[in-house]
């Protein structure tokens, strides 16, 4: 692979050469430089730096941006399948609030809270028919992991299950499945949020089939300290897992990106060792774009993405961006999209990984948090 420009950004004929035989990639033209999405498309995320102006914020590809105050730092978000115009936020442990956003009526229909035994680990997911709503969460006295299974008229836990491990965190549904996928991060924190479980953690992503409660399988790291926190899930069924090296230095390199096959096989992503130093022990944010079959990792310690073929597991390149974390896919699939904590945000055209400098934005009053999903709503829903 031909090294990757220290430049901002990846320098276009390098990308190319890198590349290689995998695919012709065409150039960008005259028409890519417009916004190529819809009005009713909302890129959505937790937002907010203090107590007073904590929200869940929206930017539509037109610029409009809008907020709503929730009171409580929100961390990842899921919308209903069914009803997409519902978007859902999770408090970030150890919170216990969720909330409910109509982004047709731009309020807050609903609120809803852990039970006392229990707190909130920042993501949550629905079964595919949105009669289920399936939150991470742990209990406050045994440190053990919990799925909490929501039916979504009321938003009453209906049953409880064990996540497969310690501190679960992101949580997919399989498409087509009952199956639902949890990135068990492995830590114990105390009161003060420092680990105190380093030395003894064991991380996996657990896969539940959500009727029988029943776990199907666990995958496990070569490397014992580093904790999967996050996962996205291909249409066929490819998990890309996140890490975080809870034993960081920086003579120790270990890759922070994976995938588990369909076959339940697992293999690492490998990328020049200079970018992966860079990471400096730390990937906040996965996404899958499904039409490139291109999975985005994202590191604000390293102000770096990077980009792998899903299929062929070969490095695709990077992009530098300061204090990068939120990361989504427009609705056609056509650009990634990154937010940082400063309010900017950078589009990658998906086909070419490199970024369209005319759609860049910058709103210095939305201080966007580690996540970002995508909302297509359509007025007749």
């Amino acid at each position: 692979m031909t090294p990757i420009s220290t430049n901002k950004g990846i320098l276009r004929r390098e990308f190319l050469k890198g590349l290689g035989a995998l695919t012709t990639l065409p150039l960008i033209s005259a028409c890519d430089l417009k916004i190529n999405s819809t009005d009713n498309e909302y890129w959505l995320s937790a937002a907010g730096g203090n107590n007073e102006n904590f929200s869940l914020s929206w930017l539509q590809p037109n610029s409009n941006t809008n907020y709503l105050l929730t009171d409580f730092r929100g961390h990842g978000l899921a919308k209903h399948p069914i009803k997409p115009h519902l978007v859902f936020m999770f408090s970030r442990r150890p919170g216990n609030e969720g909330v409910m956003i109509n982004l047709k009526t731009k309020t807050i229909e609903h609120r809803f809270t852990s039970p006392p035994h229990l707190f909130m680990e920042g993501h949550g997911c629905f079964s595919h028919d949105g009669k289920y709503l399936f939150c991470t969460e742990s209990n406050r006295h045994t440190n053990q992991g919990i799925i909490t299974v929501r039916e979504t008229d009321s938003f009453k836990i209906i049953r409880e299950i064990s996540s497969g491990g310690i501190g679960p965190h992101e949580i997919q549904t399989i498409s087509k499945q009952t199956v639902i996928a949890v990135a068990n991060g492995g830590l114990i924190k105390d009161k003060k949020g420092n680990t105190i479980n380093t030395d003894t953690m064991q991380s996996n992503v657990t896969l539940i089939d959500y009727l029988s409660d029943r776990i199907i399988s666990t995958h496990r790291t070569e490397s014992p300290q580093s904790s999967l926190r996050h996962i996205d899930i291909s249409d066929d069924g490819i998990i890309a897992v996140a890490m975080q090296q809870q034993d960081y230095n920086s003579e120790s390199i270990t890759s922070l990106t994976q995938l588990i096959k369909k076959d339940g096989s697992s293999t690492s992503l490998n990328a020049p060792k200079e970018l992966v130093k860079k990471l400096n022990g730390y990937v906040g944010s996965v996404r899958i774009n499904n039409r490139y079959r291109t999975a985005a990792f994202t590191s604000p310690r390293g102000d770096i993405a990077l980009f792998w073929n899903i299929d062929s597991d070969a490095f695709l390149g990077a992009q530098y961006f300061h204090n990068v974390c939120g990361l989504t896919v427009t609705n056609d699939e056509e650009y990634f999209v990154l937010s940082n904590s400063a309010g900017k945000i950078r589009q990658i055209k998906s086909s070419t990984l490199l970024e369209n400098t005319k759609l860049r934005q910058h709103l210095p009053t939305h201080q966007w948090d580690n996540h970002m999903i995508t909302a297509a709503v359509r007025n007749h829903e």
